[in-house]
């Protein structure tokens, strides 16, 4: 199975037990949404620095929401409560950990990624965000 079709399975099982159909989940309110949108991210640590990665962040019904590496391979999936939350990241080798995240109110994210030797921290900034 390739890369790709790994990743677009892992999509659909996380969208099937999310209950992507249940009513309500097409409503565009909620954190998730507040989330939703491309980000370049940058380490914590040199914030005015050159963006080292970029995600895509699609949300699912009020709280979930899917999030991909921009042009690498890797999926995730998580939940956001009151501008807090999580996704767990798995990479197409097998490499996976979580990142725990800060929605701030002027609309970028605090990152810690933990997992497979990739611990760092960011601060993404947002890119690209879908209409409202």
């Amino acid at each position: 199975m390739s890369r790709g079709a790994r990743g677009i399975g892992f999509l659909l099982v996380f969208l099937l037990s999310a209950g992507v159909t249940a009513a309500g989940d097409d409503e565009k309110t909620g954190p998730a949404f507040d989330l939703a949108g491309e980000y370049s991210l940058r380490p914590a640590a040199s914030p005015a620095g050159p963006a080292v990665t970029k995600i895509r962040i699609t949300a699912f019904g009020e709280r979930k929401f899917v999030v991909r590496g921009i042009g690498q391979d890797w999926v995730g999936q998580g939940l956001i409560i009151n501008f807090k939350g999580y996704y767990d990241w798995k990479f197409d080798d097998g490499k996976a950990g979580r990142t725990e995240l800060v929605l701030k109110p002027d609309g970028t994210i605090e990152g810690r990624v933990v997992g497979a030797g990739i611990d760092w921290e960011y601060l993404g900034s947002p890119t690209k965000l879908p209409p409202k």
